[in-house]
């Protein structure tokens, strides 16, 4: 079954004796037995309760007003007994309207809309980000000098530790998905870490990837060669930390012109994407 737990969709609430409304968020949750607004929201709405119940959350068993709520997800309008709680920021869709033969399919439609809004961000993302591997422990200063350097010449930098992992995700799945929304990656090769590993992928996906280290320093030779072997690979070299700013317009200058190189190719291989 498709599962539509942790799902945030906008909302719009409406007090059907007043006509007052106002839009929120919600969130889909299977495991609430029923609906619930915040009590500031219900108050904006000039609400007045119906009745009341007793309800069981993370905080204890207590007795809450319960109110009659419009509560529309699309274009479809559904009255609703919501329960009225103080603890929470943000409307809560509980099993009682799920289950529900009407609002199931709406719910999933608007779930499909959210993905697909989100798809058409990845070619923005692909303008800008750039992901960076390297040592992200003892180290992690050094990248983030990267991406201090960075964001100066227009790019925003993506440390994988600083990204929120996802429970059913590994971490190589995490890199892969990391890398394929970049525009390019920067790897720290100065300390060894778990980078050696994330290196392989970005061969295997033939990520262009420019491998900077300090002097002296070395995490691995075991990927020296690669730059010999894959033209989307370069090593670069800087005398210590404090160099890694003046070592950037270099690094990105070079992956600019990976990157057309490989647009020109591509379309002229995908002869369509040229057609307007």
């Amino acid at each position: 079954m498709f599962d539509l737990t942790d799902r945030v969709i906008p909302v719009k609430l409406t007090n059907h004796f007043t006509n007052l409304s106002l839009e929120s968020r919600a969130l889909i949750d299977t495991g609430a037995s029923n609906c619930v607004v915040p009590v500031n929201l219900l108050r904006k709405l000039e609400c007045t309760p119906i009745g009341n119940s007793l309800v069981h959350t993370s905080s204890g068993t207590s007795f809450v007003d319960i109110f009659l709520v419009e509560l529309q997800i699309k274009n479809k309008v559904y009255n609703v007994n919501v329960c009225g709680i103080d603890s929470i920021d943000f409307v809560i869709i509980g099993w009682d309207v799920i289950s529900t033969n009407k609002i199931l399919p709406n719910l999933m439609e608007t779930i499909f809309d959210q993905t697909i809004s989100f798809l058409k961000i990845i070619p923005e993302l692909k303008k800008t980000s750039v992901l960076i591997l390297g040592q992200d422990s003892t180290e992690i200063v050094r990248l983030h000098e990267i991406k201090d350097s960075i964001k100066c010449l227009g790019y925003e930098g993506i440390i994988v530790k600083e990204i929120t992992d996802i429970n059913i995700q590994s971490i190589e799945e995490k890199v892969n998905m990391l890398g394929s929304l970049s525009r390019f990656i920067i790897c720290d090769n100065s300390i060894p870490s778990g980078h050696i590993d994330e290196l392989k992928i970005c061969t295997i996906n033939r990520f262009i990837t420019a491998v900077i280290q300090e002097s002296g320093k070395g995490g691995s030779w075991m990927q020296a060669d690669y730059q010999f072997d894959f033209n989307f690979i370069k090593s670069f070299n800087y005398e210590n930390i404090h160099f890694i700013k003046t070592l950037m317009p270099e690094v990105i200058d070079w992956a600019e012109k990976q990157l057309k190189t490989r647009e020109m190719n591509l379309n002229s291989l995908y002869n369509w994407r040229l057609i307007t």
